[in-house]
């Protein structure tokens, strides 16, 4: 008899008596706390998370990418021998193939993975909390001045895309509920869009999912100008599909993707890529889809005077200082404003 790492009682059988101390022995060590390797750990760690159902499937997906970094560097070492000097040679490792926003979510999933093990008592602790993983430097994001967004919309002026420019900057959503958008969420009459669905992307594949990113289905008003805008790119819309005829695998999508994918929806790298184009005929620092359309919604009407909470709220938020803090910049003006509201009070 012997008891495993969880405390339970283990028999051992034999023919005889020395046998069977032999056969305990081994057993207890087979099945000692940290015996299993990492790689296996981390395939059933990922079956739990699978089987939870809690997860978006972008985020399991990402999960099993990170998970097949690891195990590629470590997967053949027991869990008892990873230590703190390993994983900081793991990180080296990692970061001469990944970028290193890369490495730090890998990091965080394998701290993740790990600290189930510790509460299972397969060890006994993390060795993650004695290594500290940045994410290297980050670039500096330009100021979302009025005269950036005019000189990008400009840019873009008869572009088919030009719509989602304007209505991005109207609402403030995320890329994956703009491109989510149906001709049947928009509102003419009543100049509001529907939030109800988004895309994601995982393993090659499409899929539209329900509600916003955090589960939410909410409509916001436009202005009349960017219905305008909306109106006609309905228009262009049923153009293009009888324009492709059968060629056109129609999503039901307001912005879906052109040439030999046409009808599905538009990939966030051609969106990137689109807009980055848009800052280089403008001749203005280059920004990203989040950073353009969330961030700008944030800032501009932060400078315009639009309150905190309604802010919050086009944004779809439930905290305003998530808003605040992360969503809106402040602007070289009301720097200045301020420097001169001191001077007055200071005399």
């Amino acid at each position: 008899m012997w008891y495993d790492h969880t405390g339970r009682r283990r028999y051992a059988y034999a023919a005889t008596q020395k046998d069977a101390r032999a056969k305990a022995a081994a057993r207890s060590h087979r099945d000692g706390p940290g015996v299993e390797s990492v790689g296996a750990f981390l395939s059933r760690w990922l079956g739990w998370r699978a089987a939870e159902g809690t997860l978006a499937p972008s985020s399991l997906s990402s999960y099993r990418l990170h998970v097949r970094y690891v195990r590629d560097e470590i997967g053949d070492v027991a869990l008892a021998d990873v230590t703190p000097a390993l994983l900081r040679d793991l990180v080296v490792d990692l970061r001469r193939t990944l970028a290193p926003s890369t490495t730090l979510s890998v990091w965080r999933t394998l701290r993740g993975a790990l600290e189930q093990a510790v509460g299972d008592r397969l060890i006994p602790w993390n060795p993650c909390s004695a290594v500290r993983v940045g994410g290297g430097p980050t670039r500096a994001l330009p100021p979302l001045t009025l005269d950036l967004v005019r000189a990008v919309l400009n840019a873009v002026s008869g572009d088919r895309l030009e719509s989602l420019y304007r209505v991005g900057l109207s609402v403030g959503w995320r890329y994956c509920e703009l491109a989510a958008l149906g001709p049947e969420h928009v509102d003419l009459a009543a100049a509001t869009v529907r939030c109800a669905r988004h895309v994601v992307r995982t393993s090659g594949q499409w899929h539209i999912l329900p509600g916003s990113k955090t589960g939410k289905v909410f409509s916001a008003p436009l202005p009349a100008s960017t219905v305008r805008f909306v109106a006609a790119r309905l228009d262009a819309l049923a153009f293009e599909r009888s324009w492709l005829g059968p060629a056109y695998a129609d999503w039901g999508l307001l912005w879906p993707s052109v040439g030999r994918c046409a009808g599905a929806p538009l990939h966030e790298q051609q969106l990137n890529q689109h807009l980055a184009r848009a800052c280089s005929r403008a001749g203005v620092p280059r920004v990203t889809p989040h950073h353009f359309f969330r961030r700008g919604c944030s800032t501009l009407l932060a400078a315009e005077g639009v309150p905190a909470r309604v802010r919050a709220a086009v944004l779809g938020h439930s905290r305003v200082a998530t808003t605040e803090e992360l969503y809106t910049q402040t602007l070289d003006p009301e720097l200045r404003m301020a420097s001169e509201v001191m001077g007055r009070l200071l005399g």
